[in-house]
């Protein structure tokens, strides 16, 4: 790179923002690109107060700190500050919000924005570089909210945040302040709660505080509130789409001052009939923009039809030896291994991530990993399953030469450990879906990228621009790479954004009936009208108790009105077989199949038609009594998730068997089967309550069962354990734990296992 003449653009853009232009972002990159170039060179004293300034005017001093971790000299000297510097320190010291906590000023800006004693509602759109999260915690602290509640996509992410406050000291002050809850039957301090949920989480928590004001309510990841933008790989209404509006919806209602905060959105406030500034209008909320702001620069390599490039920081050659995809990627996967740097691989889908993970294997430059604080992870994934296959699967196998793989169907214990070995340097690759896009965050310099698709479907710009800034990582990087193995994915990069919608305030979208109590008639259709009368007809006829009206926001009243109906016609029998199943299970911990076939005949009628839950259920073995969901869920209640993959290895092998088990646990029991069966639960109690003339808590139902398909535990400290993201048996230990003190499970975990419970036993205790 020409050195002299980046200065003289650098000189130009100082002058032109002097002068009022808006070239900020122009600044930036040029700023990233010149810190890029010059980090490892040997630095005077004049060129150091020269990167300290344009640091400052790029409204970026960390670009600055960061120089003492390349080798230039820096962190080796003292230097003179000069008058002439001094109206630039000024500058950084006022972006100091604790003694060792300093903002961007873009991060400023919207922290500014918050004024004690006003409404503060606002809706940010930003880079994936931006630092959102961050920015969070420093809003609370200058706001000092008494009850606050953080929603973020996942369980994942609502664990990364837990175990960040309880084990970096930056964070101390929040647990000091706060009494933390991830569980939605919180026992609640009159002040200072801090809930970190998940959407269903939220919903669950209102089920049983209806009314709760909240002081601060923050959405992460809001782009699930449009089923266009979500992730999943199929084109179809998503039930996390469902909980996110929801959830959203009745938050802002119930809160003061909010954020809700997403990358690259897309929002045109000129356009005042679009239905997601109508949202932001009903919502009385404010758009920040600051999408074009990169604060972590990107360099593009497309390398499709190349032979070779040349990295434009370092001016390195890459030679490829073939036209061919994977070859191209094995040998560009060598180069950065061989240069100590770190990458992530994106593909279409998690067969698609096996199976450029077993490519990689192929390749000789990728050395087996051996070290103190991996191998106990290795062993305890080795041994996980009967007869040793967990050394079998792609997972286990990926990981002693240096490669992660990460996707939805991963546990999440796992996905964590996986993260944390690549950003302290153990792993080198990352093979990934859109799972890595999800407020993931990691230490990755450069992005692979193999495909312009998720699943079945086409990447929008939103999806594209999403995947190619996890390259790079403020405070780490200055500049991240993007390599291209498919040119329709830069084409889908440069094409126009699409605009986020709002379900609830667009007329051409359909409504469900779930959709109903909280979208304004204007947005109805005749037909949406004319069914929301009459479910509302029903209501006012009591015809269905307002408990059950009200729990499960995301099953709509019309489908807990014929459920209920159905609960009223149970036979003596059906009776019997239930109550045998909960007794049973409450009693011994078994589970009795025959009540629960019952329960799933019962919800069959108000299972979406197109999901393959209601094929679950009408699916059974040939001379089978029990359909195959019964038989499905009768092994997770007695074996967990790993005996679910035991059961299946006798038949697939151990990569598909992982698959299956967890698609089914994670995704379909998880949120869908605990849904249905709590909604039947409630509709069950209060008939037998009304039948027999007793209080509704005196009615024994299905809660321990729906308690170990959510969490795999029955205990509270069981429960907290599972969300702070313990592995399978610490988990169990825990619950072990809260029923005996004295249990000696402890001595049974692995090493890997002992360290997961020693870590999290602060959190779990909290």
């Amino acid at each position: 790179m020409d050195t002299n003449g980046s200065i003289s653009n650098l000189i130009k853009l100082v002058y032109l923002k002097r002068k009022g232009q808006d070239v900020l972002a122009e600044l930036i990159k040029s700023v990233c690109e010149y810190f890029d170039v010059i980090k490892n060179e040997r630095l005077s004293e004049g060129d150091i107060r020269f990167l300290r300034y344009i640091a400052s005017e790029a409204g970026v001093p960390q670009y600055f700190s960061m120089l003492n971790k390349f080798d230039n000299g820096v962190s080796e000297r003292e230097y003179d500050v000069h008058l002439d510097m001094m109206p630039v320190l000024v500058e950084e010291s006022a972006l100091y919000t604790a003694d060792s906590i300093q903002l961007h000023k873009y991060q400023m800006d919207v922290l500014s924005r918050f004024i004690l004693g006003e409404r503060n509602r606002y809706f940010l759109s930003a880079s994936t570089s931006f630092g959102k999260t961050f920015l969070i915690f420093e809003i609370i602290r200058k706001m000092q909210y008494d009850n606050v509640c953080l929603v973020f996509p996942t369980i994942a992410l609502l664990s990364e945040n837990i175990q960040k406050i309880f084990s970096d000291p930056l964070y101390t002050w929040i647990k000091e302040r706060y009494k933390i809850h991830t569980l939605s039957d919180a026992d609640l301090q009159e002040h200072n709660n801090l809930f970190i949920f998940t959407p269903e989480r939220y919903l669950s928590f209102l089920d049983k505080n209806a009314d709760y004001h909240l002081d601060f309510f923050f959405v992460d990841e809001v782009y699930k509130i449009d089923n266009d933008f979500l992730v999943d790989d199929q084109q179809k209404e998503n039930e996390r789409d469902v909980a996110y509006r929801i959830s959203t919806h009745i938050g802002l209602n119930q809160t003061t001052d909010c954020l809700l905060a997403g990358p690259y959105i897309n929002i045109d406030l000129s356009d005042t009939e679009a239905s997601i500034v109508k949202f932001l209008d009903w919502a009385n909320i404010t758009l920040l923009d600051y999408n074009r702001f990169e604060i972590v620069g990107k360099c593009e390599y497309q390398l499709e039809t190349k032979k070779k490039i040349k990295l434009i920081d370092d001016d390195t050659m890459i030679l490829f030896s073939s036209s061919s995809k994977r070859q191209k990627l094995k040998e560009l996967v060598k180069e950065l291994v061989r240069r100590n740097e770190n990458a992530i691989i994106y593909c279409s889908s998690k067969t698609g991530v096996e199976k450029y993970a077993k490519l990689l294997l192929e390749e000789d430059g990728l050395p087996e990993i051996s070290t103190d604080y991996f191998n106990p992870f290795y062993n305890h994934l080795s041994n996980l399953f009967q007869g040793g296959k967990g050394a079998h699967w792609i997972v286990t196998k990926a990981l002693q030469r240096g490669v992660g793989v990460h996707h939805g169907l991963v546990p999440k214990y796992i996905q964590n450990e996986i993260i944390r070995l690549f950003n302290i340097g153990v792993l080198k690759v990352l093979v990934v879906t859109t799972t890595i896009t999800e407020g993931v965050n990691t230490t990755a310099k450069n992005m692979v990228v193999l495909s312009h698709k998720k699943g079945r479907k086409g990447l929008k710009p939103f999806d594209a621009k999403n995947i190619e800034g996890r390259a790079g990582r403020f405070i780490h990087h200055y500049i991240g790479r993007v390599f291209i193995l498919d040119n329709d994915f830069k084409t889908i990069v440069d094409s126009r954004d699409e605009f986020l919608r709002h379900k609830f305030f667009d007329s051409n979208i359909k409504k469900q009936p779930v959709d109903f109590p909280y979208v304004n008639d204007t947005y109805l259709s005749v037909e949406e009208l004319t069914k929301k009368r009459w479910v509302d007809s029903m209501v006012q006829a009591n015809s269905i108790p307002e408990g059950v009206i009200t729990a499960y926001k995301t099953i709509s009243v019309e489908d807990k009105y014929h459920l209920y109906e159905t609960v009223k016609r149970l036979t003596d029998t059906e009776k019997y077989k239930i109550k045998h199943t909960i007794s049973t299970y409450n009693g011994t911990g078994h589970i009795s199949k025959a009540g629960i076939e019952v329960i799933f005949e019962k919800i069959k009628s108000i299972v979406p038609a197109d999901g393959e839950l209601l094929s679950l259920i009408e699916r059974r073995r040939e001379g089978s009594a029990y359909c195959t969901l019964t038989n499905m869920v009768a092994v997770f209640l007695k074996n967990g998730f790993v005996g679910a993959v035991n059961f299946y290895s006798q038949s697939h092998d151990i990569d598909e068997s992982v698959r299956r088990s967890a698609k089914f646990v994670f995704n379909i029991l998880r949120y869908q089967v605990v849904k249905y069966i709590g909604v039947f639960n409630l509709c069950y109690k209060y008939f037998l309550a009304d039948e027999q003339g007793i209080v509704m808590d005196e009615v024994a139902g299905l809660d321990s069962i729906m308690m170990k398909m959510e969490y795999n535990a029955s205990t509270i400290l069981g429960r907290k354990a599972s969300d702070a993201g313990a592995s399978f048996r610490v988990i169990d230990y825990y619950d072990k734990l809260s029923k005996d003190p004295r249990t000696t499970a402890y001595d049974t975990l692995d090493q890997y296992e002992k360290s997961n419970a020693d870590k999290i036993r602060e959190i779990v205790n909290s």
